[in-house]
Order: C-alpha cells, then structure tokens, then sequence
C-alpha cells in the first residue's frame, strides 16, 4: 500500500491566522514558552468545546503550530512543567494539536514549554468536516457538516472584532476528499461517478451536495476539507 502525504494541503478553511511568532513568557538560548493560559485562549479549543455539541458533531477542529520560516522543518515539541512532571502536548501530523483544556494549569499559571527559539513559531485554526464513519456516507451529513462549519466561522468573524469583522466569513460550496492510498479512487452518487483530479483528490460538487442519497467511496477518506 502506497501511502500519500499531505504535506502540502492547502485547507480552504484554514483562515483565522493567530500570531505569527511565539509570543511571551521567558526565553533561554534555544527556548521560549508562553504562558498556558494564553495559548488556551489562542488555541481556541476551550472556545470550540463551548459550542453546544449539536451544533459541531460533524466538524473537526485542531489548532496547527508551524515555523513561521516555511524552509525551517525542525521538529516542534511542547510541554508543561509542573514542579519536576513534565507534560508533553501531542503534536500529531502537519502540526496539528489538541490543546488540552487544564482548569489546573490555568489556576497555577503554568507555561507552554517550546524547544524551539521564541518568535519562530506561527499559530493557525484547521476546521475541517469531521471524517464519517466507513465508505457509504449520507449526503446530508456533508451538507449539515458544511452547514455548521459556516456558522461557526461566521460566529467567529463576528465575535473577534477589528480587522476581520470587516470581511464577510468564507462561503463554502464543495467537499473536498483526500485518501491515505493511492490510486484511482471514485465516489459514487447516485449515477454521478466522481474520479482524483491531478493532485489525488475527489471534489465533490454542489449539485451532488444538493441532493439526497448517499455517496459511496471506494476507500476510507481521512480529509474532508471545504471549498
């Protein structure tokens, strides 16, 4: 099995760019860390999970930490100190993360710890729909997943004030599929057969998004990204 990367995904709904270096707190030679509680409130995850969960059941939201100098691929750790245990944040794939939600942390006023030199380190949101569960999927879900994607940003947009409240959030029309394998994927939607284009990816229009059904993958997809 050929696995195919996605290093250079560009997600559509990756808009809410947050700081373009890493801010704060003490620094040593090759170090820097931010206080928790900052980039909690950066990270947005509290804010996410304060979304009652009808309204983002079908959506994945992950904050992405990246060197701000896209030619620097040092791998980036973060951790928490608390006395002598330390606490290591998952960094998984592509420089997603969770940030976990510590009311324990916040109360001590502990700090992000970073291997990396402050200033080096940007901050973005990747909100994508969140990947159903085997190959025949109801359309509706994508819709209803695009749906609450819209309104959150849209909400977004809205509450942060200053230079993006002055801009309409983005408006998405398609779903866009990647695969963990490779090649000559298809969906299928009723008599609506839908191939990878070029960059090994299935885009699944609005007309099919429109309608009923199911659609049928020939493989589990693991993005689903919004256009």
């Amino acid at each position: 099995m050929i696995r195919r990367t996605h290093g250079d995904r560009r997600n559509a709904a990756r808009v809410l760019l947050l700081a373009a270096a890493w801010l704060g707190g003490s620094q040593a030679a090759w170090a820097g860390s931010v206080p928790y509680e900052k980039l909690l409130s950066l990270s947005r995850e509290a804010e996410f999970e304060a979304i009652p969960p009808a309204s983002r059941d079908k959506v994945l939201f992950v904050a992405v930490i990246s060197h701000a100098d896209a030619a620097d691929h040092t791998p980036i750790h973060l951790w928490v100190m608390d006395g002598t245990t330390r606490t290591d944040i998952p960094i998984g794939e592509h420089g997603r993360f969770h940030m976990p939600v510590r009311a324990d942390w916040a109360a001590r006023h502990l700090d992000v710890q970073t291997d990396q030199p402050t200033g080096s380190l940007r901050l973005t949101y990747d909100i994508t729909l969140a990947p159903p569960q085997g190959l025949v999927i109801p359309i509706a879900y994508l819709r209803d997943g695009m749906a609450q994607v819209q309104e959150i940003l849209r909400q977004a947009y809205r509450q942060t004030g200053g230079y993006l409240a002055q801009f309409a959030a983005p408006h998405f029309t398609r779903v866009k599929i990647s695969f963990a394998t490779c090649c000559g994927e298809t969906a299928i939607a009723g008599q609506v057969v839908m191939k990878e284009d070029a960059t090994g990816n299935i885009v699944v229009p609005a007309e099919v998004l429109q309608g009923t059904g199911m659609l049928t993958l020939s493989a589990p997809g693991v993005v689903f990204d919004l256009e």
